[in-house]
């Protein structure tokens, strides 16, 4: 989706992870499938950080080491995920869902993140003056409705230990879409997954997290690390930051870097104003191309705590966002190989 709007010049970081530090992450569906099937698998991390990685197809949580390998005979059993319609619980991760089927509460290792409002969808009149399929003009982040508002959430049958909350709607003229909200053992993050059928004209779909976190910047992801932009009302540059690019990740806090993190499994614009962090998801634009964007999309993205920093047992938000979408390499290729590599430390912190 294009990001429209000014960039101001911000500073860069990268976030810090000792070597080993695992990682929580999920296996796409049937990537490991057909490796689990034969003797002696082997599944190779590519990403140089340790990472445990929830393997769906067989219920089981495998640690990997940075840029090595696991036999998929040491995994072991994942512990199971609470899941009723108004509420995902892994004992890390706990969502709570309001009447509407609204996210309305959500909490990490039993500290609540600052939610001041529901999460969820909005729909915005998305008529650009100049540049219709790149621009997204001040009004559109302005104007945007809630949609996709009154969702009766249904519990998934037939997900393993994963806990998976589910509803459709229809919105807009003529679209329509299932939202799913999932929870994997272990992992500090809750998933999002949107397959949208959109058929919308001049259109633009976002997803919304009011917080309570009013520091004077929020953070973006960006090649080589970070930058930090402007969330509290100043000059005209500042205002022109309405859309912003983000590489993967963006995070709203307060002044102490505490606050709350959105991960998303590619590039997208982003907003974060007065505590309210958005994503925008789709467009409908009409030129050049009239059919853009039309058609069935699956769109992936997280919620979690900002961690500035890594810590024990859980990563930065820098490299959640890389080990939460990426997937594993798995052969039949004997016993497991001891890496080459050894990582004491990634990069250079946020503070």
């Amino acid at each position: 989706t294009a990001a429209a709007g000014t960039a101001a010049e911000g500073t860069a970081a990268a976030g810090t992870a000792a070597a080993g530090t695992a990682a929580a992450g999920t296996v796409p569906a049937g990537t490991a499938a057909a490796g689990a099937a034969a003797a002696g698998a082997l599944a190779f991390n590519p990403l140089p950080q340790g990472r445990r990685v929830y393997l769906p197809e067989r219920d089981l949580l495998l640690d990997l080491p940075p840029l090595g390998t696991a036999s998929l005979a040491a995994a072991r059993p994942a512990p199971p995920v609470h899941a009723g319609r108004d509420r995902l619980a892994n004992g890390i991760v706990e969502a709570r869902f309001d009447d509407r089927g609204q996210l309305a509460g959500l909490a990490t290792d039993g500290a609540a993140l600052a939610l001041a409002a529901p999460a969820g969808l909005r729909l915005a009149h998305d008529h650009p003056h100049n540049y219709d399929a790149w621009e997204i003009d001040h009004y559109s982040a302005r104007t945007a409705l809630p949609v996709a508002d009154r969702l009766r959430l249904q519990v998934a049958e037939g997900t393993g230990r994963r806990g998976v909350l589910q509803a459709a709607a229809a919105i807009g003229a003529a679209s329509h879409l299932t939202i799913r909200y999932l929870l994997d053992p272990g992992s500090h993050y809750l998933l999002l997954e949107v397959d949208v059928d959109w058929r919308e004209e001049h259109r633009l779909l976002r997803y919304h997290v009011p917080t309570g976190y009013h520091g004077r910047f929020a953070t973006f992801g960006c090649p080589f690390g970070a930058i930090k932009r402007p969330q509290l009302p100043g000059g005209p540059a500042d205002e022109a930051m309405w859309e912003v690019a983000g590489s993967r990740w963006a995070a709203v806090h307060d002044d102490l870097e505490r606050g709350l993190a959105l991960l998303t499994e590619a590039k997208y614009g982003f907003s974060c104003h007065r505590g309210d962090l958005g994503v925008s998801l789709l467009k409908a634009a009409r030129h050049p191309d009239p059919t853009a964007d039309l058609g069935r999309h699956t769109i992936r993205f997280a919620l979690g705590r900002h961690r500035a920093v890594s810590e024990p047992g859980a990563p930065s938000t820098a490299c959640a966002a890389d080990a939460l979408y990426t997937p594993l390499m798995v052969a039949d290729a004997g016993p497991p190989r001891q890496s080459p590599f050894r990582f004491d430390e990634l990069g250079s912190g946020l503070r």
